[in-house]
């Protein structure tokens, strides 16, 4: 075997291994940051009579877990029983998700040195947005995102928001 044939070898293992390792959803969050959690319900009405199309009507209702407290702690457990790994995408920057959701999108955002704001997108759709890079949400468990949308969103129900609209 040529040496060139190893390293292409050696090469393809490791971007193999990079891409199928998972990594803890609560690793990607600081545990010392306040988060500002915002759950978006998308609701399509049907149309109302005599108009040919759907108007949708979104519901968004904002959280805010302080660091060191009982709710914030129980939020990282949740999401440190979560595995994402990289996908094909994570490498190029995104804008959006694209018509990934799966009833709404679960924005989290903190910020780091009171300037920099990061954020974790999801619609419970199988992806996520990390800052600006797609990920995948466990492999292929495709009710694992409706269990972790059921869990989040039971978590929040006994939170007190900080606004609804």
């Amino acid at each position: 075997m040529t040496y060139r044939k190893l390293f292409g070898i050696v090469t393809v293992l490791f971007v193999l291994v990079i891409y199928l390792w998972p990594m803890s959803l609560g690793s990607k969050i600081p545990e010392e940051n306040a988060l500002v959690i915002t759950w978006t319900e998308l609701d399509i009405l049907p149309p109302v009579e005599g108009e040919a199309r759907s108007t949708l009507h979104n519901v968004s209702t904002t959280y805010r877990l302080e660091p060191g407290t009982e709710e914030r702690d129980a939020f990282q457990n949740i999401l440190d029983g979560y595995a994402i790994h990289r996908t094909w995408r994570t490498p190029f920057p995104a804008t959006g998700l694209n018509g990934h959701s799966n009833g709404g999108y679960l924005l989290i955002t903190w910020t780091e040195d009171e300037q920099f704001v990061h954020s974790i997108v999801t619609g419970f759709d199988r992806l996520l947005m990390v800052e600006d890079h797609i990920f995948g949400l466990g492999y292929l468990n495709k009710q694992l995102s409706q269990d972790m949308k059921e869990q989040v969103l039971t978590f929040l129900g006994d939170c007190p928001p900080l606004n609804a609209s």
